[in-house]
């Protein structure tokens, strides 16, 4: 059991180094490969994404980064599809860019292989499979958007838009 857990772990991070390498460094040209595999596995430990303390954390930690490179990189990963952001409701788009995105993954081994987890995040493990499956439909559908909501008094995992009405809400527990 323990060599074929070793085994999954090893294949998850080869292919998180093909990832950085072929489908995101090559094809966008980067030369700095250790700041897009921080930037990666700062996301795979958050389960929000800011730009702003994303380039706070990263320069604290000695990296010389810009907005407007997290940005890039943000996008880099959403079209290699290995991760997608998720903005909060709101039918302002000033809400929407302003505040931070929710992170999901597209295979759940990336977070139980690649973060630096304590724990198994069963919570968070689930709440990405409902957003893969979510994704799926979305496919079918190219009607729906997938957004979450969050205020001072509660939060709401998943609000799902279907032309200009919330068609379904779902929280994940």
């Amino acid at each position: 059991l323990e060599t074929s857990l070793n085994n999954k772990k090893k294949i998850v991070q080869d292919y998180f180094r093909t990832i950085i390498s072929r489908d995101i460094s090559e094809r966008y040209n980067l030369k700095n490969r250790t700041l897009l595999t921080d930037f990666i596995l700062y996301l795979l430990n958050s389960t929000n994404f800011s730009i702003n303390k994303t380039v706070n954390v990263l320069r604290t930690q000695g990296r010389k980064v810009g907005k407007e490179t997290i940005i890039k990189y943000a996008k880099y990963t959403e079209e290699s599809y290995f991760c997608y952001f998720v903005p909060i409701f709101s039918y302002k788009i000033k809400d929407q860019l302003q505040y931070h995105k929710k992170v999901y993954f597209s295979d759940n081994s990336f977070i139980t292989n690649l973060s630096l987890r304590m724990s198994k995040n069963l919570g968070r493990l689930y709440e990405n499979a409902v957003f893969l499956e979510l994704k799926r439909r979305q496919s079918e559908n190219q009607l729906i958007e997938i957004f979450y909501w969050s205020d001072k008094n509660s939060e709401v995992d998943f609000v799902i838009k279907e032309g200009i009405k919330v068609k379904e809400l779902i929280q994940v527990s």
